[in-house]
C-alpha cells in the first residue's frame, strides 16, 4: 500500500504537466495551417517521399527560399507526422503540444535536483501554460523550438544521469533541429556549476567534448551548410541601442503578457539618448551587478544567469537577426523568470500558497486559451496583429500573401508594398521575399513589364535565386522565347538542386517541344521529389504515352486522378488511354467519372457513348448520342457517331 501511495507521488507532478498543457493547448488542436506552414507542410515535397532524404540534410529548411535555417530533424518530424497521417492538422498539433509537455518536464526533472519540489513543479507549470509560448506550440511551423528544448534538455538529463553518450546523440540532434541549441552546453555547464557546488574535472571534459561538436557544427554551417539569407546589415551601435529595449520587452512579455503578436518589430534606435536604451541598459546592468554580487548563492543566480545567457543569441548585439523581437525565441530562456517567479510565490504563508498559485497559473492559462483563437483564422489573425503593431512590414506582407493565394491580388498587392515600404524604414534596403511576391503578384495581375524590376532586385541579391529563375522562365516561355526558358531553368536546377518545380517546368517545356526523352528524365525527378504532384504524374503519363509505354502511361494518370481526383482533363486522360488500350469497362467508368464532373459537356458525353458502342452497348450508346442532341442539336461529331450507330442497327 505505501509502495503505490509513493509511485503516486512520484508520478503526480508529471501528471500535472501533462494535463495543464492539454487543459491550455488543445482548443488549438482544429486550427489550419498558417503563415510558413504551407511552405513546411502542406506544399513540402521533402516529407512527402522518404527518397528526398539526402535533401533534409544538405538543404535549408525553405528549400532555397531565402532562409538560412539548418534543420533537418523538423523536417525529418514532419515526414513521419505525414506518412502517418497526411495533411490532417490536428496530428501536426498534436506532435507540438505532446514536445511542449516533454520540455515542461524536463525542466521540473532538472530544476528538482536544484529547489524544492514544489518550486520545481510550479515553475515548470507557469512554463507549461504561459502564453508567451504560444508562439512555439500554437503555430505548427513553431516545431524547432520544442523539438530542439526536447534534445537540449534530455542532453542535460543524460549528462546529470552520468549517460554521457546518450547525451552527445541528443545534443546532436538537438542541433539538428534548431541553430539555438548551442546554447545549451552551456546550460548544462551552469547546472552543473549550481547543483555540484563546484564545476568538476569531468564536467568539463564532457563540456569541451560539446564544445567540440559545437565547432563542427559551426564550420559546416559557414561552409558547406551555408544558404544565403538575404538579411540587410544593420549596424552594430543601432543594433546594440535596439537590443536593450527589446530586453525590456521580453520581461513585460513573461511578466504581463497582454498584447501577443507574431511580429513586433520596431526602428532601430539610432542613437543612446532615449528612454528604451537606456532603461533597458539600466536594468540589465543592474541585473549583472546582482548577479555578480551574489554569486556565492549559486542557486538563487543561476535563473538569472539562465536568462540573460539566452537573451544574448537573441538580442541582435552580435549579428543582425531578421526581427527585434521574437516571441518564441524565449522559448528556453524564459524559464529563468519562472523560477524566480515560483520562488516568489512559494514565500507565500502555507495556507495562501495553493491559492495564490492557481491564480497565477490559470491566469497565463486562460490568456494562453484566448491567444489559440486568434490562430483560427489567417486573415483575422494578420489583421488583429496588424491592429496591435501596424508598422510591421512582414504582419502586413503575410496578409498580402494570403489575399494572393485567395485570389484577390489588388488587395495582395496593396498589403506587399505596404510591407516594403515599412522593411525600408526598419531596415533601409531591398527586401528580396517582398521584392518576389510583389513581382509574382503583378504576373498575376497580367502587369509583366512592371514585375521585371522587382525580379531584377532579386536576382541582384542572389543571382540564383530558385523560384525567380524559375518564374522568369515562365515568363520568357509565354512569350515564345523557348531557349531563354530551358537556359533559365537548367541555370536554377545546376544552382538548386532540390527546387523540385524547376524539374516540372522543364519536363513541360521540353513535352511541348516533343523531345520526350528530356522530358521524361525531368518529369521522373518532379514526382519522385514530389509524390502527390498530380500535374506533373500527368504530363509524365503523357509523355510515357507518346513514348509508347502504355502501361507506365495508364499507371501514371491513375496517380494524377489519385492525387486530383477532381480534375477532369486526368480523368479523360486515363479513359482516353485505358480505352486505346482495350480496357473498355475501366475506360467507361473514367469517362463516366469525368461527364459527372460536367454533366452538360457534349464532348466527355460523345466520348463516353464511343466507347459503349465499342464495347458492343450501342443502345445505350444511341441514347447519350440523343441526349446530346436534344441539347446541341448542331454538335457534328455526336450526329456522325448517330448515323453510324443506326446503320449498324439495321444491319443487325
Amino acid at each position: 500500500m505505501v509502495k503505490k501511495s509513493l509511485n503516486l507521488r512520484q508520478i503526480l507532478p508529471f501528471m500535472l504537466i501533462l494535463v495543464a498543457v492539454f487543459a491550455v493547448y488543445f482548443n488549438s488542436i482544429h486550427n489550419p495551417f498558417i503563415w510558413d506552414d504551407s511552405h513546411l507542410v502542406v506544399y513540402n515535397p521533402f516529407i512527402k517521399n522518404f527518397h528526398n532524404f539526402p535533401y533534409w540534410f544538405t538543404n535549408d529548411l525553405l528549400r532555397g527560399g531565402s532562409s538560412n535555417f539548418y534543420r533537418p530533424m523538423q523536417t525529418a518530424l514532419y515526414a513521419l507526422i505525414y506518412h502517418a497521417s497526411g495533411l490532417q492538422q490536428e496530428a501536426y498539433h498534436l506532435a507540438n503540444i505532446i514536445l511542449h509537455a516533454i520540455v515542461a518536464m524536463l525542466f521540473f526533472l532538472i530544476l528538482r535536483r536544484l529547489y524544492y519540489e514544489r518550486v520545481a513543479l510550479v515553475a515548470s507549470l507557469i512554463f507549461a501554460v504561459h502564453p508567451i509560448n504560444t508562439e512555439a506550440v500554437t503555430y505548427i511551423s513553431g516545431t524547432a523550438d520544442p523539438l530542439c528544448a526536447v534534445f537540449g534538455l534530455g542532453m542535460i538529463v543524460a549528462f546529470l544521469n552520468r549517460k554521457r553518450i546518450a547525451g552527445i546523440l541528443l545534443f546532436i540532434l538537438a542541433l539538428g533541429s534548431k541553430e539555438s541549441a548551442l546554447m545549451f552546453p552551456f546550460f548544462y555547464l551552469l547546472i552543473s556549476w549550481a547543483y555540484e557546488k563546484r564545476v568538476t574535472r569531468q564536467t568539463i571534459t564532457w563540456f569541451i567534448w560539446l564544445a567540440g561538436i559545437s565547432i563542427v557544427y559551426i564550420i559546416l554551417r559557414i561552409t558547406v551548410l551555408s544558404f544565403p539569407a538575404h538579411i540587410i546589415p544593420i549596424q552594430f551601435s543601432e543594433r546594440f541601442f535596439s537590443a536593450f529595449k527589446s530586453f525590456l520587452i521580453y520581461i513585460q512579455l513573461l511578466v504581463f503578457p497582454k498584447t501577443l503578436s507574431m511580429d513586433r518589430s520596431f526602428t532601430y534606435l539610432k542613437s543612446p539618448l532615449n528612454l528604451p536604451f537606456i532603461a533597458g541598459f539600466t536594468v540589465f546592468c543592474t541585473g549583472l551587478f546582482l548577479l555578480f554580487r551574489f554569486r556565492n548563492h549559486r542557486r538563487q543566480v543561476l535563473p538569472g544567469y539562465w536568462f540573460m545567457l539566452s537573451f544574448l543569441p537573441i538580442s541582435g548585439i552580435f549579428t543582425t537577426l531578421n526581427a527585434n523581437v521574437s516571441e518564441h525565441w524565449m522559448y528556453t530562456g524564459c524559464i529563468g523568470i519562472f523560477i524566480y517567479l515560483a520562488l516568489l510565490l512559494n514565500k507565500a504563508p502555507r495556507k495562501a500558497f495553493v491559492a495564490t498559485v492557481s491564480i497565477v497559473i490559470l491566469s497565463y492559462g486562460i490568456r494562453s486559451m484566448v491567444r489559440n483563437f486568434d490562430w483560427a483564422d489567417e486573415e483575422r489573425f494578420f489583421k488583429k496583429s496588424i491592429e496591435a503593431f501596424p508598422d510591421s512590414p512582414r504582419l502586413h506582407y503575410n496578409l498580402g500573401v494570403v489575399y494572393q493565394h485567395r485570389g484577390e491580388y489588388e488587395k495582395a498587392l496593396s498589403e506587399l508594398k505596404q510591407a516594403a515600404f515599412l522593411r525600408n524604414k526598419i531596415m533601409p534596403g531591398k527586401d528580396t521575399l517582398t521584392s518576389l511576391m510583389i513581382a509574382e503578384t503583378l504576373v498575376k495581375l497580367g502587369r509583366v513589364v512592371e514585375a521585371g524590376p522587382y525580379y531584377n532586385e532579386v536576382l541582384a541579391t542572389n543571382p540564383v535565386h530558385p523560384i525567380a529563375l524559375a518564374d522568369l522562365a515562365d515568363i520568357a516561355y509565354a512569350d515564345g522565347d523557348v531557349q531563354s526558358a530551358v537556359k533559365l531553368l537548367q541555370i536554377c536546377i545546376e544552382n538548386n538542386q532540390s527546387y523540385q518545380p524547376a524539374y516540372y517546368k522543364l519536363g513541360r517545356v521540353y513535352l511541348d517541344q516533343k523531345n520526350y526523352q528530356q522530358a521524361k528524365k525531368y518529369l521522373s525527378i518532379a514526382v519522385q521529389m514530389h509524390p502527390e504532384d498530380s500535374l506533373a504524374h500527368n504530363l509524365l503519363g503523357v509523355t510515357l504515352k507518346n513514348t509508347g509505354n502504355t502501361a507506365e502511361a495508364i499507371r501514371e494518370f491513375e496517380l494524377a486522378v489519385k492525387y486530383n481526383p477532381g480534375e477532369t482533363s486526368f480523368m479523360l486522360n486515363l479513359a482516353f488511354l485505358l480505352r486505346e488500350n482495350n480496357q473498355l469497362q475501366p475506360a467507361i467508368y473514367w469517362y463516366e467519372r469525368a461527364a459527372s464532373t460536367q454533366p452538360e459537356n457534349p464532348a466527355i458525353l460523345n466520348e463516353l457513348a464511343v466507347t459503349y458502342a465499342i464495347s458492343h452497348n450501342i443502345a445505350h450508346a444511341v441514347t447519350i448520342w440523343e441526349r446530346i442532341l436534344a441539347r446541341y442539336p448542331d454538335f457534328a461529331p455526336a450526329k456522325e457517331n448517330l448515323g453510324k450507330a443506326l446503320k449498324t442497327q439495321k444491319q443487325l
